[in-house]
């Protein structure tokens, strides 16, 4: 996903939280969140997630020109789904959280 290395930047001073702060509440190294800031790293989800979670905003919010995740696309366009794919979509989204919550 691409991600607004300026948004980040900005959330991160507007609250005042130092790279290194940053870095050890997502669970990255501080070099990592230099290169994020530049918009020389790409990013999982995971990270994109934690972030967003630190920041206070939304996954869209950090997104490149605040375009929305493909499954928050997917999730607004669910009226245009049949049946058929909307038992589909909530089978693979309660795969996801079972296996996140396996993970942990």
């Amino acid at each position: 996903m691409k991600i607004n290395s300026d948004k980040i930047k900005a959330l991160r001073k507007a609250k005042k939280i130092s790279q290194s702060e940053l870095s050890k509440a997502v669970g990255v190294t501080q070099g990592m969140i230099s290169q994020i800031e530049q918009g020389t790293r790409n990013v999982s989800a995971d990270t994109i997630e934690q972030l967003a979670k630190i920041l206070g905003c939304s996954v869209d919010e950090l997104s490149k020109d605040g375009e929305p995740t493909p499954f928050v696309r997917l999730v607004r366009n669910c009226k245009s789904l049949t049946e058929s794919q909307i038992i589909a979509v909530n089978h693979v989204v309660c795969a996801l959280i079972a296996k996140k919550w396996m993970d942990k």
